[in-house]
């Protein structure tokens, strides 16, 4: 297992490992698997603390029962005043660049828009009186059916990128800042983050498409974000111009093509 691992993959991926190819030779996620494998059956993980006690105890613990609430004492250090002026001076520069940065304005402005098309679509899914199949041929169900689980995995897609748009690209733009030095001008850490999201906000702009062709009653708010998020792409390419060139483990590697189904 541990030759298949393919080192580094999971540095610049979507983290959503139920949908991703590699997942298998990621070694977050089959760390992850195992951990979960280990806790399956508590009761052949927990030691057995059940005692018998005796007839003379039983009959003196009866009615004499006593909740023992142990409260952990932990030891609280103040912040030195050196954290506190960084920890300042880093809320500063993320405000800053909320203020002035492009890119990141237009990700907060698209992540906003996405909220507005996840509650209005989640509110439609859910009025959506159930459709009878009764009658219908079994490739008629499938349509019938078919449409509202596109609907819902379109609203997924766009739901995991919900945060993350904002998230990466702040990362990407705070860290081209601290790269200025950096020899290679492909194969940095803002590059990958900025590949990342630039391919995510490709999934959500067919995402949005989708939703598109199949709510016509969305029509305003699926304008205003397919807009925001062409704006967001053109101004991360402007950014970022070497972002699509930088190599991903893995993914760039072997030609692995993202396919979320939009």
């Amino acid at each position: 297992m541990e030759q298949k691992l393919i080192p580094g993959v999971f540095n610049y991926c979507n983290r959503w490992c139920e949908r991703c190819a590699l997942a298998h030779r990621c070694m977050l996620r089959v760390s992850e698997l195992e951990m979960e494998n280990e806790f399956d059956d508590p009761e052949d993980s927990l030691p057995d603390f059940s005692f018998e006690m005796d007839a003379e105890d039983s009959e003196e613990e009866k009615g004499s029962e006593e909740v023992i609430e142990f409260v952990p004492e932990f030891e609280v250090e103040e912040p030195s005043p050196d954290a506190m002026s960084a920890l300042a001076k880093r809320r500063e520069e993320m405000d800053r660049m909320l203020e002035q940065n492009a890119p990141v304005k237009e990700a907060q402005m698209a992540g906003e828009l996405i909220e507005i098309v996840l509650q209005r679509g989640n509110s439609l899914l859910a009025k959506e009186t159930p459709v009878s199949t009764e009658g219908l041929t079994y490739h008629q169900q499938q349509q019938v059916e078919g449409e509202l689980h596109r609907i819902q995995n379109l609203l997924d897609i766009l739901s995991w990128y919900r945060y993350m748009i904002q998230v990466k690209t702040m990362r990407a733009v705070s860290g081209k800042s601290e790269e200025d030095e950096i020899d290679d001008p492909i194969q940095n850490d803002s590059n990958g983050s900025a590949k990342v999201i630039m391919i995510g906000a490709g999934h959500c702009l067919k995402a949005a498409n989708g939703l598109l062709a199949l709510i016509p009653a969305m029509e305003g708010e699926l304008l205003l974000l397919l807009s925001s998020l062409q704006k967001y792409i053109k101004l991360m390419e402007d950014e970022f111009p070497n972002a699509m060139k930088f190599i991903r483990p893995g993914f760039d590697t072997l030609n692995i093509t993202e396919d979320l189904g939009a």
